[in-house]
């Protein structure tokens, strides 16, 4: 997706395991997926949580690009809302979760972003905008949703504050 103004918008960086379906949904192999189960059961969460969040990047953190060597390989494993909601993923290496995270928010110039993850020890503690997940149960967990909407509109409050 194009046609973001990084600096105006909140960026949201989501992780894909843990999030949007339980933690070993997904099995890997040396080529790829080998099977997706019940992969992206919880997206109607994400769904309803973005809904009137129409300009919020989405910035794929998730070791799923890892397995993909290009933004539009992995697009092409998503569901089509999310794919088409993807602006890009986080860079390709294997450097700390957090330090990916920043890494590509200060490429795309983001002035505040909100983080969903199964893994919060991976973000310094107190990290603003982090909405921490259970790996079984992501955003259908009681209040998920609710809680990633405040932190999107805290997010651009603080944006709006800073102008």
């Amino acid at each position: 997706m194009n046609g973001f103004d990084f600096p105006r918008v909140p960026v949201l960086s989501l992780d894909l395991d843990g999030v949007l379906h339980p933690v070993g949904t997904v099995s890997w192999g040396e080529h790829g997926v080998l099977s997706l189960g019940d992969a992206f059961c919880w997206l109607e969460h994400l769904q309803r949580a973005l809904e009137g969040f129409d300009s919020v990047p989405l910035l794929v953190h998730s070791t799923w690009r890892l397995h993909f060597e290009t933004d539009e390989a992995l697009r092409a494993h998503l569901p089509a809302w999310l794919a088409q909601r993807m602006h890009s993923a986080t860079p390709r290496t294997h450097m700390a979760r957090e330090r990916s995270v920043d890494a590509a928010l200060h490429a795309l110039g983001a002035r505040a972003s909100v983080i969903v993850d199964d893994e919060p020890r991976a973000f310094a503690s107190g990290r603003a905008g982090l909405v921490a997940c259970s790996g079984h149960s992501g955003l259908a967990a009681p209040g998920k949703v609710q809680e990633l909407r405040a932190a999107l509109q805290a997010a651009f409050e603080q944006l709006a504050a800073d102008v």
